[in-house]
């Protein structure tokens, strides 16, 4: 006997279009980078052109400063940067390994020297910036954290929770974890996936999970919020997919978990000759992920995949009612006198059976042969209305991809897009 509990697909479909400096601020997922450039008496400058590289994808933008020194990068990806600042009658300045993070609205400023634009003033960045420009409350997930922290059931999600201000809620939508924060229900969290809504609004928890491989950061913030989120009040969670770069990387993995590994229970069991047992469970995770250039500096690929295989204990014992054998030979008196009924001819609807019994000549043999497949006999007796007790046990096969193009027209137009389709088969097995 086999009951398909749930057979859920999830498919999004992203196309960011072109990433036009003018609608950079509607996409959450991205970065601001600002600042002002100063000479050495602190007085501003103008004209300075400044240069922001990706060290991992080689895509630059450049801004210029304006009278008031100030220069303004937005519609940035998450990553690693190289800034260059450079004007007449002023050393080249460059700052390596510069991080910026999602959602990020940081300040750098540039200090010029005075001197020749051949001569280079090399710094290398040692510390986090500091996001001066932008008053939230919360923290960052980042790659290594995600990747290196024990997960049960790898939910990115999960991690939500090392957040100050997050507690675990209830659970909502496919993911495991609905986390609250500053004091609403879960029910008012936002959840953003490179920059797009990922709400299951049925069940308010997060409409599609990314593997957990394919997740570069998510940040999460509590309370206090901009009003680019729109309708959260408690705790955003705004991750973003990674991308391929200018180097080919790739992952493999498996995560086994057996009985056989598996520890007694604190309470254990026993079988009726008193030997200890274990829940039967075998689990297997495993997938793998690749990325890199398909025209270097301008055109990515990275895609992932993840199945899960898990066969575990019996998880509940069902009672139903099933025909008994008299009433497989047509005998439907006991059924009549328990319901109150009385049995009729189905071809006027009115003409009962005489003592509620069918006649073995008006069953189709063919129709009793399916019923007999079908329908295995009662087990117990009693109530009439539970005469069959069965075990069932879970069988679960999940399969999840991901896949993301990065293209760069010019230092001005990007486009990506990203196709992401998880499908949930649990099934329950009659022991």
């Amino acid at each position: 006997m086999h009951r398909k509990f749930s057979n859920f697909q999830s498919v999004a479909v992203l196309l960011a279009g072109l990433s036009w400096a003018v609608v950079s601020h509607a996409q959450v997922g991205s970065v601001e980078l600002v600042g002002t450039a100063r000479d050495a008496s602190g007085g501003v400058v103008a004209g300075v052109k400044v240069t922001l590289t990706n060290a991992d994808t080689g895509y630059a933008r450049t801004s210029v400063t304006n009278d008031e020194g100030v220069f303004a990068l937005t519609s940035l990806s998450a990553g690693r940067y190289t800034l260059e600042a450079e004007a007449s009658g002023f050393k080249r300045k460059k700052i390596e390994d510069i991080v910026l993070t999602v959602g990020q609205r940081t300040r750098l400023d540039v200090d010029m020297e005075i001197g020749t634009v051949a001569e280079v003033v090399d710094v290398t960045s040692s510390a986090p910036l500091v996001e001066t420009e932008n008053p939230t409350i919360g923290g960052l997930i980042e790659s290594t954290t995600i990747l290196e922290l024990p997960l049960n059931g790898r939910d990115f999600m999960q991690l939500a929770l090392l957040t100050g201000g997050v507690n675990e809620g209830q659970t909502g939508g496919p993911s495991s974890t609905a986390p609250v924060g500053a004091g609403i229900p879960y029910i008012g969290n936002s959840y953003m996936l490179d920059g797009t809504n990922n709400k299951e609004d049925a069940r308010n928890g997060v409409a599609s999970t990314p593997i957990l491989d394919s997740v570069r950061e998510f940040r999460v913030q509590v309370g206090q919020t901009s009003a680019e989120y729109g309708f959260a009040g408690g705790v955003v969670i705004n991750a973003v997919t990674k991308s391929g770069t200018n180097q080919f990387h790739g992952s493999l993995w498996e995560f086994l978990r057996n009985k056989s590994v598996d520890s007694f229970p604190f309470f254990r069991a026993r079988n009726s000759a008193g030997v200890e047992t274990k829940a039967p469970l075998i689990r297997n995770q495993y997938g793998g992920t690749l990325g890199g250039p398909i025209i270097k500096n301008h055109t990515f690929f990275f895609g992932s995949y993840e199945a899960l295989r898990e066969r575990r204990a019996p998880i509940n014992t069902t009672l139903t009612r099933l025909p008994t054998d008299a009433e497989r030979a047509g005998d439907l008196s006991a059924y009549a006198a328990y319901f109150k009924k009385t049995i009729v001819d189905p071809s006027d609807n009115r003409s009962p059976f005489p003592g509620n019994v069918i006649p073995a000549s008006r069953i189709d043999p063919i129709s009793k042969k399916i019923m007999d497949a079908i329908f295995p006999a009662p087990n117990r007796s009693g109530n009439p209305l539970s005469n069959f007790s069965s075990l069932l046990k879970s069988r679960t096969d999940n399969h999840s991809y991901l896949t993301r193009l990065d293209h760069r027209f010019s230092d001005k137009q990007q486009m990506f897009g990203r196709y992401n389709l998880t499908n949930v088969n649990i099934t329950a097995v009659r022991l």
